[in-house]
């Protein structure tokens, strides 16, 4: 897919580009784009290799320290959850709460009705105001393989982002979404080995 030059940060040095790998063909609350984002400043690594991610496929929830989670969301914002009292945590405006459901296992909803679930800080399920929802699928440790969609009372699914990994590299070989299917090849930084 084309890049576009995103941001240039000229406060703190670094800039990135964005692409669309496709648009997911679901119901219309989990219609959205599947992005690939590449930051200068990105220190983490996933299925896209160093500095490049996909918020939607890699939403992650990390404990940073006692009573403190970092929220990295399915939309890109990175949100900080203090706890409350409890197993509760909020964010700064109240607008996000999270409950603890055992250790790093959390759901974090909103009052209007949309829930998204975390197990050992990443995204398992997100649950519509409807009803319907979607469900990461993973293989191993942590490695994504889909994203499915379940209809409001169970029973039928469609996969919507489908995963193909490289187990050599740790990174996507291939990823379709809506009919599309993108493909990723890797250099290797020493090319004797």
């Amino acid at each position: 897919p084309p890049m576009k030059l995103g941001r240039v940060n000229v406060v703190d040095l670094s800039w990135g580009v964005e692409g669309t790998l496709g648009v997911t063909r679901a119901a219309s609350e989990f219609v959205m784009p599947i992005h690939l984002i590449y930051s200068s400043k990105e220190e983490a690594s996933g299925l896209f290799g160093p500095q490049w991610r996909s918020p939607q496929l890699e939403s992650r929830l990390i404990h940073v320290d006692e009573g403190i989670l970092e929220w990295k969301t399915p939309w890109g914002a990175s949100i900080a959850l203090t706890q409350k009292n409890g197993r509760a945590f909020s964010d700064y405006t109240g607008e996000w709460n999270a409950a603890q459901q055992g250790e790093m296992r959390f759901i974090i909803s909103r009052k209007d009705g949309w829930h998204l679930t975390y197990n050992k800080g990443y995204l398992q399920e997100v649950t519509a105001p409807g009803g319907r929802k979607l469900l990461y699928r993973y293989q191993g440790k942590g490695i994504l393989s889909a994203v499915v969609q379940v209809g409001a009372q169970g029973g039928a699914e469609w996969q919507i982002v489908q995963v193909t990994m490289d187990f050599a590299t740790g990174r996507a070989q291939s990823i379709k979404v809506g009919g599309a299917e993108n493909r990723f090849t890797f250099a290797k930084a020493n090319p004797n080995a």
